[in-house]
């Protein structure tokens, strides 16, 4: 009888404790034209980040939506910050806008969407991307230099209201993973 009192007190407990809390994210995207369609003419705000996990047996649920609470230095919760407040702005054509939140401003550039894997600094993981492409000055001793700049997504998840994007930026070796709302 013990026994069976102790099974069942073990059962609430870890049936209380667990987290039932099912999220549904956007399905990957199709193709590249289906993305380039679904984007066009919407505006995108950043609602959740989260971390991609690089185990495999993570698979099922690979990425962590509770990362305020992994994550408490200053530095990411300054970083977090900003990026709940990106924006992107998609106009009918190839053009676009983000909000940059250090310079206070949105800036104008264009987009494209393709599936090549280009190399940079680090191979760049097969799937659609987003690239986001706009003219920037940086500052050297004194004269500014006008600059050609890209920012590339990995859409991992699409639908006619949500985009979801791995970001290039890590943290702990985790990929960190913006979830956006479309309007």
């Amino acid at each position: 009888m013990k026994y069976l009192s102790f099974v069942f007190v073990c059962a609430v407990l870890f049936t209380a404790c667990s987290n039932n809390e099912k999220i549904i994210t956007p399905a990957a995207p199709g193709s590249v034209a289906d993305v380039s369609k679904t984007i066009k003419g919407k505006n995108y705000k950043t609602i959740k980040l989260g971390i991609l996990s690089p185990l495999a047996m993570d698979s099922a649920s690979p990425v962590n939506w509770a990362i305020e609470k992994e994550d408490t230095s200053k530095y990411f919760r300054d970083y977090a910050k900003t990026q709940l407040e990106f924006v992107l702005a998609f106009s009918k054509d190839s053009t676009c806008s983000f909000y940059d939140v250090e310079q206070m401003k949105n800036i104008a550039a264009t987009f494209s969407v393709d599936n090549d894997a280009k190399l940079g600094y680090e191979e760049e993981r097969p799937g659609i991307k987003l690239r986001i492409n706009y003219r920037d000055s940086i500052d050297l001793g004194g004269s500014k230099i006008a600059s050609s700049m890209t920012l590339s997504y990995l859409v991992i998840g699409i639908n006619d209201k949500e985009l979801l994007l791995e970001t290039g930026r890590s943290f702990n070796n985790r990929k960190l993973v913006v979830w956006m709302k479309g309007e």
